[in-house]
């Protein structure tokens, strides 16, 4: 979000438009280059450019001010100007990102990067429109050719990191998450994403001190907090459990995941029924949680139900798989 929101000073245009060198890149960028027109080199700024930058400027102090249709519009009469300059396609697909058009925030990356493949912002937004659309491994490959250009992006590896946490790359996960956190050690959701990493690969301290850090820096990140609890349940710490879980449903009072925990560690201590009725809710949510119906069966176990608690482990036993 912040490489899409922030706005490229002048300055920076002609870096952005200069030529690619990187050797690997020359073949194609050979066939990418459209035809050079009389008067301008290609890969810097158009020699009769006046009017566009003008056109632009007006479009980025409307995207600032958060007027995304008129800043996709001058946008628009900008390209229409000078559709030769990558960086105006970029500032369109700033202004289509933020107003939740993946589609076109794609297609105008991409018509940035057939001009000029070194547009390192091109490659790291069009991989979050690819991100939001599902495309996981679209994403993964425009990251990856943006920390080719430039390793020091810390966006592109926080979001490579929750790429590979979605494909359950838990060791890439916790490496790309690391890097992000290296640039930025304020970034709650890497410190997420690397705990739950750290959770999969049953790391419970680990995966309880990120989520720690994590919530630090942005305590409404309920996903943190459900983490958290659920690594002190492994490591037996009912009272923590408790604790957290008390936190994420003061931010969603309707969350399974939350209540499920709830009673999994009142079951612990002792409170029986205050584990089924959290148990109970959670599954009128979610009847999918396999370990709010393993409760349940513990409880008819208690109870000396042994049909009901075979049925209900049972049930349990095929969510889990």
């Amino acid at each position: 979000q912040a490489l899409a929101r922030g706005p490229l000073p002048r300055e920076s245009l002609r870096r952005a438009m200069a030529p690619v060198d990187n050797a690997e890149d020359d073949a194609e960028d050979a066939e990418n280059v459209p035809p050079e027109p009389i008067g301008w080199s290609y890969g810097h700024l158009p020699v009769n450019s006046t009017a566009a930058f003008d056109i632009s400027d007006v479009a980025e102090a409307k995207l600032k001010d958060g007027d995304l249709r008129g800043a996709v519009e001058g946008f628009s009469r900008a390209i229409q100007e000078e559709p030769r300059w990558p960086v105006i396609w970029l500032g369109r697909a700033r202004a289509h990102f933020r107003a939740g058009n993946m589609e076109a925030t794609d297609a105008d990356c991409t018509e940035a990067l057939r001009m000029n493949r070194g547009v390192v912002q091109a490659w790291a937004i069009r991989a979050q429109a690819r991100f939001a659309r599902g495309d996981l491994a679209g994403a993964e490959a425009d990251i990856s050719e943006a920390l080719k250009r430039d390793g020091e992006v810390q966006e592109a590896w926080a979001l490579r990191g929750h790429v590979r946490l979605k494909q359950l790359e838990y060791e890439g996960t916790i490496a790309d998450c690391t890097e992000a956190i290296r640039l930025n050690p304020t970034d709650a959701k890497s410190y997420m994403h690397r705990g739950v990493a750290h959770l999969q690969l049953e790391g419970f301290f680990d995966a309880s001190a990120d989520c720690s850090k994590a919530l630090t820096a942005d305590p409404t990140l309920l996903d943190a907090w459900i983490t958290r609890a659920t690594a002190q349940l492994q490591m037996g710490f009912p009272m923590n459990v408790l604790s957290d879980c008390g936190k994420a449903l003061s931010l969603d009072p309707d969350n399974a995941m939350a209540l499920a925990l709830q009673g999994s560690a009142k079951f612990r201590q002792g409170e029986v029924e205050a584990a089924s009725s959290d148990c109970t809710r959670a599954l009128s949510i979610d009847p999918t949680l396999a370990p709010a119906v393993a409760i349940l069966g513990s409880k008819k176990l208690r109870e000396r139900d042994f049909d009901g608690a075979i049925e209900e482990c049972g049930r349990a036993i095929q969510l889990m798989q």
